[in-house]
């Protein structure tokens, strides 16, 4: 049986099942492989969605896969680079509903239910809870209800810890799963990382969602702020130190166009500096939070939103350049067709002279026939008049020697003058 590890993201959390295919040949095609995917995280969103939360379509558009011998991510367009129990990971179209993030991959787990199982049977109490049990472990089917962020707020960041999870960023390639990180932000470290790659730290069934005409008009969803507090944070730790200064802070309002001057900057961060080191550790980002709550909120869509219009903007210059090599190609085949269409000019003119010099040799070749037989016929006669010829000479030798003898008989004055000229000579 072929096993493959697969992970993907549902509902702000890293999902990574162990997908078997055991009536595959030795290696499941990619169309196979895509929509087996397909219907086990569908079942499995639907397993884990949150109360409250809108129903995640689970659609793959891209597949990588983990290569151990470049130490990288790449990729899957062949089957023939699959292998038993390599790692994926897929990506879905990013929404304003769904957006790819950088989080640590946790370990493989079975689904949470076997496949075929109907998804309306399984009802939720919670999130991470079900009633019906599976038959699976629970720890295997289930993660357990994370802890808020607040409980880790009074532990000291460690000073080294070593992780051998993969990373996979926005847009799909990490460092080796086999690597060990070192040096990890305090807020990527495993507490912390496990509030993270669970989605929300508490129930969001306390959240309505919009639904109705907001929901159609894509109205923004409900998100805790922990989880707006850590991405934001995220955003703005590009070289993931576990600090933020004042550089990385107006860096993030300029990029969201949040036009701030510079001292209502300086004077932002000093509000969350408590220590005056100028820097801005986690403890103190969530205390500024919540000093600057609608700036936060601010801060986290307009993020979201410029990766929704990145993405766009990276499909509109994928698809732009598609369609250039298109029209290149299309250019190219139109050439290569006027070619072939003159070579087949060409062709079709020489099989008619072909054929008129054809035509032309057999009418010399049925002349020349023509002419043997005529010749033919005339020799047959020829010699036929010759055997007419030589029957009459020899009748006549015949006619003339019984003539011959007769008149020498009776005294013939021919035959006397005959015989005196033959003894003359």
């Amino acid at each position: 049986m072929f096993t493959v590890l697969v992970c993907a993201d549902l509902y702000g959390s890293k999902v990574n099942l162990e997908i078997p295919f055991p009536n595959a040949p030795p290696v499941p095609s990619i169309n196979e492989l895509t929509r087996t995917i397909e219907q086990i995280f569908e079942q499995e969103a639907h397993y884990l969605k949150p109360p409250g939360y809108p129903l995640t379509e689970v659609k793959v558009s891209r597949i990588q896969i983990y290569d151990d011998t470049y130490l990288n991510w790449m990729d899957l367009v062949n089957s023939s680079q699959l292998h038993e129990y390599d790692q994926l990971y897929i990506f879905q179209p990013q929404s304003r509903w769904h957006v790819d993030l950088q989080k640590d991959l946790p370990a493989p787990r079975p689904p949470s239910m076997p496949m075929g199982v109907p998804v309306q049977t399984v009802s939720h109490t919670g999130y991470g809870q079900q009633s019906n049990p599976t038959p699976y472990s629970a720890a295997a089917a289930a993660p357990p209800q994370p802890p808020s962020i607040g409980s880790y707020l009074a532990q000291p960041p460690p000073q080294q810890q070593q992780s051998s999870a993969a990373v996979v960023p926005f847009g799909g390639y990490s460092a080796s799963p086999s690597l060990n990180a070192v040096n990890t932000p305090y807020y990527q470290q495993p507490q912390y990382a496990q509030v993270a790659s669970r989605g929300p730290s508490f129930p969001a069934s306390s959240l309505p969602q919009p639904t109705g005409a907001a929901a159609m008009a894509r109205e923004r969803p409900n998100i805790p702020k922990e989880q707006k507090a850590q991405q934001v944070f995220r955003d703005l730790d590009l070289q993931q130190r576990g600090w933020i200064d004042l550089t990385d802070m107006e860096r993030g309002f300029r990029a969201r166009g949040i036009d701030f001057s510079t001292n209502t900057v300086q004077e932002l961060f000093m509000k969350g500096d408590a220590n005056q080191d100028s820097r801005i550790d986690w403890n103190e980002w969530v205390s500024w939070c919540e000093l600057y709550a609608n700036t936060l909120e601010v801060m986290y869509y307009r993020g979201r939103e410029a990766l929704d219009e990145d993405q766009l903007a990276r499909e509109k210059q994928q698809t732009q350049e598609a369609l250039e090599r298109n029209r290149q190609r299309e250019s190219e085949l139109r050439r290569q067709l006027e070619e072939v269409g003159h070579e087949f000019q060409t062709l079709q003119q020489q099989l008619a002279e072909m054929d008129a010099r054809g035509r032309e040799a057999v009418t010399r070749r049925n002349l020349m026939e023509q002419q043997e037989r005529d010749l033919l016929e005339q020799e047959i006669k020829l010699e036929r008049q010759k055997d007419q010829l030589r029957a009459s000479q020899h009748r006549f030798q015949e006619v003339a020697q019984t003539f011959d003898t007769s008149a020498v008989g009776h005294g013939s004055p021919r035959r006397a003058l005959q015989s005196q000229i033959h003894e003359f000579r």
